[in-house]
């Protein structure tokens, strides 16, 4: 009832506006394939909706994180929401969007096509160094391996966001161990452990394999900080990633002549693992 004691009427914008929060707090949760079908109920319901760009929007952030990947449907959506929303808040991310549905289905041109839209229309925003970094990515010929560091360095240099920092210097990174350039890799995950120390629990998945290509190029304690700082970050001693780094750890540790290290993480690793 309402302040008059009148039964309260829900409405079609109501609904339209609850069912809106409900499909973005399931976006923001990783739920995709839910926000997906939810998606489309919302818009069999109520075509006409206020919501239908944001819609579109959330579907196609969605699909691009579900897989496998349905790259012709999100290219088919995408080209059609740029259409009438290219100037919008959510632009940059689908031109990125659009570009890796582009790729997945080898069509480098379109894919750098949207990619450069992005630097063009969208200079200020994170998503313009993400499409350099993306551009950087196609090019997997030996021969052109500078032009992707290129695009690696200028990704590192102009942007203010931290994540995509740390992204273009892990690249930067990969790329010179590649080429041989050892002491520009370690710099490079040296800038990252540095100015942003998250990234590598972040990409967890990737420490055993940096920790171990630092330790063959006399970067031992830069390993140790690295491990370190993951395994403490690790809350389940069941991540089958925590029972690898103590293990690595302590050998880390016997290899630097810290032999008090070494000898508390062996038995801590038989206690937990035994």
């Amino acid at each position: 009832l309402d302040v008059s004691g009148n039964p309260i009427t829900v409405t079609k914008d109501y609904r339209d506006a609850r069912t809106f929060f409900e499909i973005k707090k399931s976006v923001e949760e990783g739920d995709y394939k839910k926000a997906i079908v939810m998606i489309d109920k919302a818009l069999t319901f109520n075509p006409k909706t206020l919501f239908a760009g944001e819609y579109g929007y959330l579907k196609l952030k969605s699909l691009s994180r579900t897989t496998p990947v349905n790259s012709q449907l999100i290219m088919d959506i995408g080209l059609a929401w740029l259409k009438d929303h290219a100037t919008e808040e959510n632009a940059p991310e689908v031109l990125i969007i659009v570009g890796d549905a582009y790729k997945e289905q080898r069509d480098e041109k379109e894919a750098t096509y949207y990619y450069e839209r992005t630097t063009t229309d969208f200079p200020e925003t994170k998503y313009a160094q993400l499409a350099l970094i993306k551009q950087g990515d196609m090019i997997t010929s030996q021969k052109k391996v500078r032009r992707a560091i290129d695009f690696y360095k200028q990704a590192f240099v102009a942007t203010k966001d931290r994540d995509v920092a740390s992204l273009a210097a892990h690249k930067l990174a990969k790329k010179y161990e590649l080429t041989g350039e050892y002491p520009k890799m370690v710099e490079h995950y040296q800038k990252i452990f540095t100015g942003n120390s998250d990234y590598y629990f972040d990409n967890r998945q990737d420490v055993l394999k940096i920790m171990k290509v630092l330790e063959e190029n006399q970067a031992v304690d830069l390993a140790i900080q690295i491990g370190r700082y993951v395994l403490a970050k690790i809350t389940s001693k069941k991540e089958p990633l925590h029972e690898q780094l103590l293990y690595n750890l302590s050998l880390l540790f016997e290899k630097n002549l810290d032999h008090e290290h070494a000898k508390n993480g062996f038995e801590n690793y038989l206690q937990l693992y035994p």
